[in-house]
């Protein structure tokens, strides 16, 4: 018995040196709280970002309210895509660490030099907090760490949200038009103007009729234009737009003229180029939506007043 009681004795006694020597000599986890957000500061104080990946790189500053990107000629960001990262940073919990080791932020990808993304925030110059992104342990999750903090966490985020490339964070609709707007459209061999509601060719002939719908979808397309990325602010002979392959010009109920001319650099590019004439900006556009346009002319506008009259309702482009 009293064997027993010396052997549980000495059990005990080594457990207690054990929880001694880790209380010492490991990692403090005491006051660690697992519930803490990953970024300790308020977001809405961020009024520039900067991203890295490799060797790429983009920086968003916010101005008057407006994100843009101003090694990009100042181009308008995308600021609703910008807020919506901003807002899942800030709700992240740390959660417990992964690991706490130099050795597993190189394996994790979020050492200093050895990273997949690094993202700083900063209010002014000053910076608040980096944030390095790197490997992925499973579906929409990513391991973080921040800079000065050994402790690597697992936390839900899609890390190819955090893009290092300029043209990831474009604004997009920035030639997007309201159509009812739209009082007059000129192109190829036609030229359109408002007759009540609706727009239709000038030169109609009494055995002829506008195509409505084809006339509605010409005017969404054009109001509706996507860009894909910038160029820059100033022309090239490479653009060939001394040679565009369409022009068109839209008046607006308001007076304002913008004149879209579209070229083609070389029979193997799978983008068009854009000059509108109230931008500064040359744009690249997707292939297929001006081969759309360029299919485009009076003779897919207009159709002969015998044909089917379901086609003739009245399209009111405000729908």
């Amino acid at each position: 018995m009293k064997k027993w009681i010396m052997v549980l004795g000495g059990l005990l006694a080594f457990q207690l040196v054990l929880v001694t020597v880790v209380n010492l000599s490991g990692d403090d986890y005491g006051a660690f709280r697992a519930e803490e957000k990953l970024l300790a500061f308020n977001v809405e104080t961020i009024d520039r970002l900067k991203v890295e990946s490799g060797d790429q790189y983009v920086t968003l500053e916010k101005q008057d309210g407006r994100w843009i990107l101003p090694e990009t000629w100042n181009y308008p960001a995308d600021t609703d895509a910008v807020t919506r990262l901003l807002n899942t940073l800030s709700a992240l919990n740390k959660g417990w660490p992964v690991a706490t080791t130099s050795g597993a932020a190189e394996r994790f990808k979020v050492a200093k030099d050895d990273f997949e993304r690094k993202i700083a925030f900063l209010t002014g110059n000053q910076e608040q907090a980096t944030l390095y992104i790197g490997t992925s342990p499973g579906f929409r999750k990513a391991h973080v760490r921040l800079n000065g903090d050994d402790h690597i966490f697992a936390v839900t985020l899609e890390s190819w949200k955090v893009s290092a490339q300029a043209d990831d964070w474009l604004k997009k609709d920035r030639l997007l038009i309201n159509a009812p707007d739209i009082d007059r459209l000129a192109m190829a061999d036609v030229v359109l103007t408002r007759s009540d509601m609706t727009l239709q060719p000038d030169d109609l002939s009494e055995q002829e009729k506008p195509d409505t719908a084809a006339i509605s979808n010409l005017i969404h397309q054009i109001a509706g234009l996507q860009i894909q990325s910038i160029l820059g602010i100033e022309d090239s002979e490479d653009y060939q737009l001394n040679k565009p392959v369409l022009e068109i010009d839209v008046t607006l109920k308001n007076g304002d003229v913008f004149n879209y001319r579209f070229s083609k650099p070389d029979a193997e590019s799978d983008y068009y180029i854009l000059k509108r004439s109230d931008l500064p900006y040359y744009f690249t556009v997707a292939e297929f939506s001006v081969d759309a346009l360029r299919e485009i002319g009076r003779s897919t506008l207009v159709r002969e007043g015998d044909e089917d009259e379901a086609g003739d309702e009245r399209m009111e482009y405000e729908e």
